[in-house]
């Protein structure tokens, strides 16, 4: 089970995790998803923050969301657009 216990740490089955920080992420690549009927930002960045990001600061990983694809209101996208989501790879794991 995942628990956020501040914006700086999670824990995960029992194991504590601290966030890596912001500057060691590299991009690379950029999926774009069409947004279905019902979909809520939040719904559509969390599978790919959990499963691909879950080191990373969840507002700062949202506000890259948010600036790609020039949301000012994250409440208003529509079903049928196409939304861009950034992965991101941390370049100190690359190096290794």
């Amino acid at each position: 089970m995942l628990q956020f216990l501040s914006s700086n740490s999670i824990t995960w089955d029992g194991c504590f995790h601290t966030n890596r920080p912001d500057d060691v992420w590299e991009l690379k690549e950029i999926r774009e998803i069409t947004i279905q009927p019902g979909d809520t930002l939040v719904d559509i960045i969390n599978p790919y923050f959990m499963n691909e990001h879950f080191r990373m600061n969840y507002e700062w990983y949202a506000k890259q969301v948010l600036e790609l694809n020039n949301i000012a209101d994250p409440h208003f996208i529509k079903a049928g657009d196409t939304l861009k989501i950034p992965i991101y790879i941390d370049k100190g794991a690359k190096e290794n």
